[in-house]
């Protein structure tokens, strides 16, 4: 018997599907060890989905339809740029597309410029100066805390999504079309 995994709308990425980051990380939170997730459809939220083990590999279902796969990934071969500072994250947050040209998803959990504080993670991602590299500051509050003290998973997962995507977009502006990026 597998397992179930519900996505509350509360974190959402686009308005109507669920954090990819935080998917994943719920996904990895139910399972021995992931390094790898893909997403195939749209999370919905608010509902029970379930999770289960096929030959290793982890699925999630929503009725028939298959919603992610996860398993374990090989990290070895991942070439790692230096960090940046604190202080060089926080200038190029200033730069973050949403502030100068919006975004299509302005609720998301973890990018939303219009979440109110407390109530998304406002990780805002620019490129650093004189740099390929983007980066964002970002200091989790004692909530996003499991009973150890540690920033939950699925909230690590969800604080490097958007990043990720504004790293790969640089400074490509997202546009709205019917709630999709384009």
């Amino acid at each position: 018997m597998g397992k179930t995994i519900t996505v509350l709308n509360h974190f959402h990425g686009p308005p109507v599907s669920g954090n990819g980051g935080y998917s994943c990380g719920l996904i990895d939170v139910q399972t021995d060890y992931v390094r790898e997730v893909t997403l195939r459809k749209p999370i919905p939220l608010d509902r029970e989905l379930d999770l289960r083990e096929e030959d290793g590999t982890h699925k999630m279902w929503d009725g028939e339809h298959l919603i992610a796969t996860a398993k374990p990934g090989d990290c070895s071969e991942l070439d790692v740029p230096s960090s940046v500072s604190f202080d060089q994250a926080l200038e190029a947050s200033k730069g973050y597309l949403g502030f100068t040209q919006g975004t299509a998803f302005p609720t998301c959990f973890v990018c939303g410029e219009d979440r109110a504080i407390g109530e998304g993670l406002h990780v805002f991602t620019g490129r650093v100066a004189d740099s390929h590299l983007y980066a964002s500051p970002w200091v989790p509050t004692a909530d996003l805390a499991d009973d150890l003290g540690m920033v939950q998973t699925q909230i690590v997962w969800a604080a490097l999504d958007c990043p990720g995507a504004y790293a790969a977009l640089g400074n490509t502006p997202r546009q709205k079309n019917k709630g999709h990026l384009v």
